[in-house]
């Protein structure tokens, strides 16, 4: 997920940037890795970063890409990055070149430390993992599931599609307001590369029940806003 989309979810509407800005930016947690891409953007609009990956490879590449390759991090973050600089240095432009370049050279060092000690990796099936770790979150959280096979570099664990388990696991253990962002809604009640058709907005309607406070479909995923029991 690029981060314009991100940051256009947590504004879909008042309810949703209201539960963000009241708690739920302190944790991102993410089911299904894979490269990486959503785990970095994320870090940049969280306090704290989980993310899951049950296929070794996969979860060596991200971590991997995260600790040596800073590139990714700027791709991610560099317009703002600049817009940060010039507010800490309003004036860097009247410094000659070799002071500038140094100080932003710095500066880009510093944000990408802070962005990359946000995030934890956790290598293992999402059902057996995602336990394990709301039980040290007391805070909201953002949750962002999509944990399922997706091309040759994805794994899958005992259950092909695990969002239902991960929602029961999420309802039984939460006892705050969360926002829930559920990826491809396409795949809703289909039946192709993996089976997903017992999944459906009803089922996981009857799964959070009266908890859900709002509910948007953006693009190719299901937002939910889940209040407390």
């Amino acid at each position: 997920m690029k981060k314009e989309e991100l940051k256009s979810i947590l504004n879909q509407s008042e309810t949703i940037r209201r539960t963000y800005e009241n708690g739920a930016n302190s944790v991102f947690i993410e089911t299904g890795t894979l490269y990486g891409v959503t785990t970095l953007v994320s870090s940049y609009f969280f306090d704290r970063v989980e993310t899951i990956e049950i296929k070794k490879e996969s979860f060596e590449r991200a971590k991997e890409a995260l600790e040596l390759n800073h590139k990714t991090l700027y791709k991610y973050n560099l317009d703002d990055f600049r817009e940060e600089f010039i507010k800490l240095y309003p004036d860097s432009q009247k410094l000659d070149s070799n002071t500038r370049t140094g100080l932003w050279d710095e500066f880009k060092s510093k944000k990408t430390k802070e962005l990359k000690e946000k995030i934890n990796f956790h290598l293992g099936d999402t059902v057996t993992l995602l336990p394990s770790i709301l039980n040290d979150i007391k805070t909201n959280a953002t949750f962002y599931l999509d944990a399922h096979k997706s091309g040759e570099f994805s794994g899958v664990g005992d259950i092909e599609v695990p969002l239902l388990e991960e929602l029961n696991i999420i309802k039984d253990m939460r006892q705050h307001d969360d926002i829930i962002i559920i990826d491809d809604f396409r795949l809703f009640e289909t039946k192709g590369e993996q089976d997903w058709s017992n999944i459906s907005v009803g089922r996981i309607r009857g799964i959070l029940g009266h908890r859900i406070k709002e509910e948007k479909i953006y693009k190719d995923k299901l937002i939910l806003v889940v209040g407390k029991k």
